[in-house]
């Protein structure tokens, strides 16, 4: 079945810890993160500190998605949501091997670790100071420059980003 996460949830002890090797088979559902969320200390939809989380979606169809929706409250400019990855040591691994998603601004935000894109459809709401899809996939600058944060795409569909040539961190 399709689900949306509790959009009350906004402390970091709430946060969807990934602590050891997992493989998240969306198998044709869709996971819905609140809008909402954004504003708060719990802004992404998984949090990977340490093993390595694996995205794929097995259905025939191939209908299996993370969405992180938009924001509903209209007194904001910015109507983007969470984003869905974070890597926060690393130990940290991310591999995407299919499915959708769509986030505010950023789909993969690598802090440390390694993140591996195989593929999937990816797309975000435009970014709040830049006004384009350039953080689809970011690594965190000083740490990308270190060699601790890094990304590797081997496929995948974007939109309104090249990741052989953008201008993301």
């Amino acid at each position: 079945n399709n689900f949306t996460t509790d959009a009350s949830k906004k402390n970091m002890w709430n946060w969807l810890k990934v602590t050891k090797n997992v493989t998240l088979d969306l198998n044709g559902h869709t996971m819905t993160i609140p809008g909402e969320l954004e504003d708060s200390s719990n802004w992404a939809a998984f949090y990977i500190t340490d093993g390595t989380l694996t995205v794929k979606d097995s259905s025939a169809e191939k209908t299996g998605a993370i969405i992180g929706a938009d924001k509903t409250d209209t007194s904001y400019d910015y109507k983007g949501g969470v984003y869905l990855f974070d890597l926060m040591n690393e130990t940290s691994g991310l591999v995407i091997e299919s499915g959708t998603f769509y986030a505010g601004g950023t789909v993969v935000n690598v802090e440390n670790g390694t993140a591996t894109v195989k593929g999937g459809t990816f797309s975000v709401y435009p970014d709040v100071d830049t006004h384009d899809c350039r953080y689809i996939l970011n690594c965190l600058d000083k740490n990308y420059k270190a060699g601790t944060a890094r990304i590797i795409v081997e496929g995948g569909t974007f939109t309104g980003y090249d990741p052989r040539n953008n201008a993301a961190e």
